[in-house]
């Protein structure tokens, strides 16, 4: 299977998010979208996967200020992305996929069946402008809000 690549259109998928709620790519269209991968909802265990999405909630009202959304993927749980969710203080989805058809779809497959930390941002008609396959969990959500102002015409 290819990976997929800047320019390609992002494919569309349903997964159920920390509240179990039914949750379509397609749904977000008109608006940019941050679509963010990581390796384990564990508050205790993974450091990084913390550090990371608490970056993302601290930038989360900037970005949708910039018409971005900010999902996550996990391959845990609903009831384990719950509990990671409610400890980060998470204020947007993040999605369930324990059978892990989005993380191959999304070429996000790491070694031993985990799942590697990877970014999309898609374009409001759907299109990936940029992919960061390399994550620093500590300064990647400023990367990426500085990325989507520079795109978005935002005036400093």
């Amino acid at each position: 299977m290819r990976c997929l690549s800047e320019g390609d259109r992002a494919p569309d998928f349903l997964l159920r998010d920390q509240n179990g709620e039914e949750f379509r790519l397609s749904d977000l269209k008109g608006l940019y979208v941050v679509l963010y991968f990581y390796p384990k909802s564990s508050y205790i265990v993974s450091l990084g996967c913390t550090l990371e999405t608490i970056g993302f909630r601290n930038v989360y009202e900037e970005l949708k200020r910039l018409n971005a959304e900010v999902v996550g993927v996990s391959s845990d749980s609903i009831s384990s992305v719950k509990v990671f969710c409610d400890k980060c203080k998470v204020p947007f989805r993040i999605l369930s996929d324990p059978l892990g058809k989005v993380v191959e779809l999304y070429c996000a497959r790491g070694i031993v069946g985990t799942v590697k930390r990877i970014t999309y941002l898609i374009d409001p008609d759907g299109v990936i402008v940029k992919i960061w396959r390399r994550v620093n969990p500590l300064t990647h959500s400023y990367s990426v809000l500085n990325f989507v102002k520079s795109i978005s015409g935002f005036k400093a």
